[in-house]
């Protein structure tokens, strides 16, 4: 982003949760159906369009912001490498975001090597699995949700994890993991 900016105060901003996006260009379902899904917020027809990082600064024109952290924008789950390397295209243009809260299903069979591949990215700190109502549904997907969610722990060990805690079919609840104590600052650039 450049030159940090401080208030009189000394007061900086990180933007800890904040997102770009180009429906237009990349597979982004909710912003790109016909008709829009119904959605819990109602309206949101002013979102389908692109929102980069000249409309984020524009929108904090003013604000003492040093730095964002981008969190994933369900991207079609069935490319989550997309997003994020779309994501460092971003920020290797434009200075934002600084970090990555990526996404991975953890229910997925698939989900280590998702894990492994969201790791090598220099921007991603976190990973984001979004439970579904009741999911994930059945045995078979419980217990992949749980090997997926411990090998969050181990393949993104540099940075803290954030997993949803969700309530299971049958009233069986899964906890949240333990994870790492320490995270890492963003890499200036």
């Amino acid at each position: 982003m450049g030159e940090a900016r401080w208030t009189e105060d000394g007061i900086a901003i990180l933007d800890a949760h904040q997102h770009f996006w180009d429906p237009v260009a990349n597979p982004i379902p909710w912003l790109r159906e016909q008709p829009p899904i119904a959605f819990r917020y109602g309206d949101y027809a002013a979102l389908r369009r692109p929102y980069l990082p000249a409309d984020y600064l524009a929108d904090a024109a003013g604000l003492p912001v040093v730095g964002t952290v981008y969190v994933e924008t369900e991207w079609d789950p069935r490319d989550p490498l997309g997003e994020t390397r779309w994501v460092e295209g971003v920020a290797a243009t434009h200075g934002l975001p600084c970090a990555v809260v990526a996404q991975a299903w953890l229910d997925r069979e698939d989900a280590a090597d998702v894990l492994r591949a969201q790791a090598r990215s220099p921007l991603v700190r976190a990973i984001r699995h979004k439970p579904r109502i009741l999911a994930p549904r059945g045995a078979a997907r419980q217990a992949r949700w749980t090997t997926g969610a411990g090998a969050t722990a181990t393949r993104c060990s540099r940075g803290l994890a954030c997993i949803s805690s969700c309530r299971c079919r049958g009233g069986t609840s899964t906890r949240r993991p333990s994870w790492p104590a320490t995270s890492r600052a963003p890499r200036s650039s």
